[in-house]
């Protein structure tokens, strides 16, 4: 269940990215900075991943990940309604968002195949069809709301990344129970 909130708000960035630049006036080498920068996000959270999973493990990395996502989206739709439209108001949240989906997806994908060694292509392509059927649902609500803009993406990254913590939450208690 993660995964589905990681992998929509990603796909749904990328939807959005053609009105985005029309509506915050950017350059397309503003905009090309603001998508190299949030790949960038993605690439440290793995590095960083790297050097903490085996020391915290991956329930807690997941955590971590669900909680800057959280952040993401709650900044994103606090700096939407309180300042104007601007290109950091775009970035700041989104790199957050995006650090927290590199933790997420990296080690929610471990923790999902772990439990099944013997069949990882039925799971693979299982998990992958979640995967896209989110980020479907997330462009589908979006075109169907006829909303292209900031506040849009920043509610449907802000309800997404909610959904994601109630999964980890969910799942964490399921552990604690077992």
């Amino acid at each position: 269940m993660c995964l589905l909130c990681v992998h929509g708000p990603r796909f749904l960035f990328n939807h959005c990215s053609v009105f985005i630049p029309r509506c915050a006036r950017l350059k397309p080498l503003q905009f090309g900075r603001l998508t190299f920068f949030i790949a960038g996000a993605i690439c440290f959270s793995g590095i960083v991943n790297s050097m903490l999973v085996m020391r915290k493990g991956i329930p807690y990395m997941v955590c971590v990940g669900v909680l800057f996502m959280l952040a993401g989206g709650i900044s994103m739709l606090a700096c939407t309604l309180i300042f104007k439209l601007h290109v950091l108001i775009i970035m700041i949240p989104m790199t957050l968002f995006s650090i927290g989906a590199g933790f997420t997806f990296i080690n929610a994908f471990a923790g999902a195949f772990h439990s099944f060694p013997q069949m990882a292509g039925t799971a693979g392509a299982l998990y992958s069809s979640m995967q896209d059927s989110s980020s479907a649902a997330a462009s589908a609500l979006i075109a169907a709301y006829k909303g292209y803009g900031q506040y849009s993406l920043a509610s449907i990254i802000l309800m997404l990344s909610i959904g994601s913590v109630a999964a980890w939450y969910c799942l964490a208690f399921q552990e604690e129970s077992a």
